[in-house]
């Protein structure tokens, strides 16, 4: 069994899972929630509502367990994730520019515009899939480097534990007010969790940003370097918690319109 240095590029998992699996494994953060059970319930629902056990296997058979294979899948999850970022910052930047936000619906639509394709569903592929053909090649150095990148280790801050907290907080009550009104929006079922959960962090970020003259990008870099502290800090991993579970409340309304609203309660 490898040691805790070992599983350090493994920690940077998903956020949630579900009918854009592969997708959401672009959202990466430090560890995985306590709570896995209700994750993969619905994505066990999502990729059933996919179709049928028999495409779902023909559709994984187009990647084989080769290592060249897992080099051009995570050479395109890198690829769509660098998209991503870039699409994000771009649209923050417009709306600090013009110092007013995107609204839920104008921010879906300019993200689902960008067509972000989700790697993982290109190959018929789950989480579990994917991770486990990533532990298979855990010894590879293309694979190791390739999951450093995804999940963007290292680094170094000069902001402190409360400041990273302080931003965190903020941007968490941006989200769940941007989910919020993004789950009041018409035809919701309708919509693509992958755009929409991009969309949610486009708007939410430009009004933290906005409030802490903080770059989003920075107050990540600061949770990475100060990542050993931040896993013991209570109030980082409730703050944590409540944002899986505010994106695992926008996934189920997208995928299963009666879940029930998570509650929002910060302590500290």
């Amino acid at each position: 069994m490898s040691g805790a240095g070992d599983r350090d590029w493994k920690k940077p998992l998903l956020l949630v899972a579900g009918g854009a699996a592969g997708f959401a494994a672009l959202l990466y953060v430090l560890f995985r929630d306590a709570d896995e059970e209700e994750s993969t319930r619905i994505e066990e629902k999502a990729a059933a509502s996919k179709g049928t056990a028999d495409s779902k296997a023909q559709a994984g058979s187009k990647i084989s367990k080769e290592g060249g294979t897992v080099q051009q899948l995570l050479t395109e999850m890198i690829h769509v994730e660098d998209l991503a970022k870039r699409l994000v910052r771009e649209l923050v930047d417009e709306q600090l520019a013009r110092k007013s936000f995107l609204s839920a619906e104008e921010a879906y639509v300019r993200v689902d515009a960008a067509q972000l394709y989700d790697p993982l569903e290109k190959y018929g592929l789950s989480v579990e899939d994917f991770e486990n053909m990533i532990t298979e090649f855990q010894g590879d150095p293309f694979v190791m480097q390739a999951m450093a990148t995804l999940a963007g280790v290292g680094g170094t801050t000069s902001m402190s534990v409360s400041q990273v907290i302080e931003c965190k907080e903020v941007l968490l009550h941006q989200m769940a007010a941007v989910v919020q009104s993004f789950c009041e929006l018409p035809g919701l079922d309708e919509k693509h969790f992958r755009a929409a959960s991009v969309a949610v962090k486009v708007v939410a970020c430009a009004m933290a940003e906005a409030k802490l003259a903080v770059k989003s990008e920075d107050v990540d870099t600061a949770v990475r370097a100060l990542q050993a502290e931040l896993v013991q800090n209570a109030q980082f991993v409730e703050i944590h918690k409540q944002t899986q579970q505010i994106m695992g409340y926008l996934m189920g309304r997208i995928m299963a319109p009666k879940v029930a609203a998570p509650k929002e309660d910060i302590g500290g």
